[in-house]
């Protein structure tokens, strides 16, 4: 079947060499029946050559190229850029979990296992781009996908071999949601928005909230859908950003 396809060019490598498994087949075929708009399509699968292949729906970039680009976007010399940036960051994080809630509340419920920058993709068109889960339930069915995962974005059980549930979703999405916001506060940038009222407290909440997101116990880190409910007291809204607004906080 390989040979009805042309290689045009490579968009990503993956490691899918294995002797058929009638269990992993069955996976992997409850994966190409998820159709949702928050998770990259898996079209169908196809075991040929000692290897399992996945055609996937196609996003040219993902949020590692948001990160590379952010920075000098906003150059934060002044607050008022700093509150652009954290305003959208807020809205790229709110995506980041609506994404993952979304694979917890499928039936049976998907855990991801290997969220990071990489996996996030910006699918879509221009004027209507969102983000979308890509390899999700893949690590569960791969060893060599399990074995190769970034240290940075997995949650302490799954370092130690603990018990894995959802939740460790969760404290992988916190630390995505540290690169998002980059917020690392120092006396410059403090001052920035130390005189904000709503930013600051913003600030003070988010935090909080990446905080509970990575605790060791995964009981005590709330869900992506109690984050979201919470949407009102870590972020701010568009009206911040209009000139009359953002005197208002000045």
């Amino acid at each position: 079947m390989v040979s009805y396809y042309k290689e045009s060019s490579v968009l990503g490598l993956g490691c899918f060499d294995c002797k058929y498994d009638h269990t992993i087949h069955n996976e992997l075929n409850k994966l190409t029946n998820i159709c949702d708009k928050y998770l990259v399509q898996y079209y169908k699968i196809w075991f040929e050559d000692n290897k399992y292949y996945i055609p996937m729906e196609l996003c040219s970039h993902s949020l590692r190229t948001v990160f590379d680009f952010k920075s000098r976007v906003f150059g934060r010399r002044s607050a008022e850029e700093f509150l652009t940036e954290f305003f959208i960051s807020c809205q790229i994080f709110a995506e980041l979990l609506k994404c993952v809630q979304h694979l917890h509340d499928l039936s049976p419920a998907v855990i991801h296992r290997n969220l990071k920058p990489e996996n996030v993709l910006i699918g879509g068109k221009a004027g209507n781009l969102c983000l979308k889960l890509c390899d999700f339930g893949l690590s569960q069915v791969f060893k060599s996908l399990s074995d190769n995962r970034n240290p940075e974005y997995l949650s302490p059980e799954e370092t130690n071999g603990g018990t894995v549930d959802y939740k460790t979703d969760v404290y992988s999405a916190a630390k995505i949601g540290k690169n998002i916001f980059d917020i690392q506060v120092t006396p410059t940038l403090s001052g920035m928005y130390s005189s904000d009222y709503k930013l600051k407290n913003s600030v003070t909440e988010l935090q909080k909230v990446l905080i509970s997101m990575q605790s060791l116990e995964p009981f005590d880190r709330p869900d992506c859908r109690q984050v979201l409910q919470e949407y009102t007291y870590w972020s701010i809204n568009g009206y911040c950003l209009s000139s009359d607004g953002y005197k208002r906080f000045n």
